[in-house]
């Protein structure tokens, strides 16, 4: 029997920006699915994607698909806290069920997934 593999979905960009973020969730609602482990991780301007109750199509629509994640096994979220805080964002201010992570263990999230996407 084949393992599964551990799937990781770093989003880099904010919904404003185009569709890089979407996409990134696309990829990890696709592996979510299909039961494969998969985790997701906001990094740089990707943060901005966490703001709650933020207005405009693109970030509304965001905050929708967040907050079905957990019905495809994609919990908790993960972001960088210094991308927060390079941002001002406040961990208060962000989705609930986000957890944030300093330099080192954004590191090891990386090294301990077998195949990581970058949007």
């Amino acid at each position: 029997m084949r393992t599964a593999k551990r799937v990781l979905v770093i989003c880099r960009n904010s919904a404003g920006a185009g569709t890089r973020a979407r996409e990134a969730l696309d990829i990890a609602l696709a592996f979510g699915a299909f039961d494969q482990p998969v985790t997701l991780l906001f990094c740089g301007d990707g943060v901005w994607n966490l703001v709650a109750g933020q207005s405009g199509e693109s970030t509304h629509s965001m905050e929708r698909l967040l907050g079905a994640l957990p019905d495809y096994g994609i919990e908790p979220l993960f972001a960088d806290a210094k991308a927060l805080a390079e941002r001002g964002i406040h961990a208060d201010q962000i989705v609930t069920g986000c957890e944030l992570l300093d330099h080192e263990a954004v590191a090891l999230l990386i090294h301990a997934n077998d195949l990581v996407f970058s949007a």
